[in-house]
């Protein structure tokens, strides 16, 4: 195992991780099914950056949160168990938010967050 320094805290990374622009629709996406660098890259309507895109899987992948499997010649990415559970917790955070009387538009009240027009605006 990897030698930790002292003030080195893997909890923040992975909370500095979860909050840059395109994680969570990128987990979200390759949790519904399995999807190729090309599919994820499509799926993004081409906005984001190809190297932006590459380096967030690479994090996904340090994180255990996804893996990278080869079928054939082609190249899937797929989320692990610890992927698919963050994305259960990710659900339960926006539960917890009508308790805390965050504002959710009404369309977004039961729905998946990737799924909002405002969503779609900030990524």
């Amino acid at each position: 195992m990897k030698e930790q320094k002292p003030n080195d805290c893997s909890l923040i990374k992975l909370y500095a991780f979860l909050g840059k622009r395109w994680t969570y629709p990128l987990l979200y996406n390759i949790s519904k099914s399995p999807k190729s660098y090309n599919n994820l890259y499509m799926l993004s309507k081409k906005t984001i950056n190809p190297t932006l895109l590459a380096e967030r899987l690479r994090e996904f992948i340090k994180f255990d949160i996804i893996k990278r499997q080869t079928i054939g010649e082609r190249v899937f990415y797929s989320t692990t168990k610890n992927g698919e559970k963050l994305k259960d917790i990710l659900n339960q955070i926006r539960l917890l938010s009508k308790d805390l009387k965050c504002y959710l538009p009404k369309d977004c009240k039961e729905r998946c967050c990737s799924k909002c027009k405002i969503f779609k605006k900030t990524v």
